[in-house]
């Protein structure tokens, strides 16, 4: 996993197998950064992602967490000069529960629940 430009160092741990529940798993990354390496990132789900936008270097993340078969949760990440914090929710929805028929393009809508909290 590539975060950082030039010459940077990033690694990704994932656990899957025994370690995974309800197509959830661990999720590490690990950074070499003033000349040692730190974890950087600890979550739980079936997806991590990159996205387009940095913060303080490195690439923000996305975290999906499986929830259904037609839906998941989507946590976005900033790093914060020392790891990456939590900075928005989104409901993400791929199908239409009644219907059971699949979206285009999946749907998102901001969490309507304290996520900050569940994210401590």
């Amino acid at each position: 996993m590539k975060l950082g430009t030039g010459d940077s160092e990033e690694l990704l741990v994932e656990g899957f197998g025994a370690c995974a529940g309800a197509n959830n798993w661990s999720h590490l990354v690990y950074a070499h950064l003033g000349g040692k390496w730190r974890k950087v990132f600890e979550g739980i789900g079936d997806r991590l992602d990159t996205l387009l936008n940095r913060t303080h270097g490195l690439l923000d993340l996305a975290r999906l967490q499986h929830g259904s078969w037609y839906e998941s949760d989507e946590y976005v990440y900033q790093f914060d000069g020392h790891e990456y914090k939590a900075v928005r929710c989104n409901e993400v929805e791929f199908a239409d529960w009644e219907t059971q028929k699949e979206y285009p393009t999946p749907k998102r809508y901001p969490c309507t629940w304290d996520w900050k909290e569940s994210e401590r």
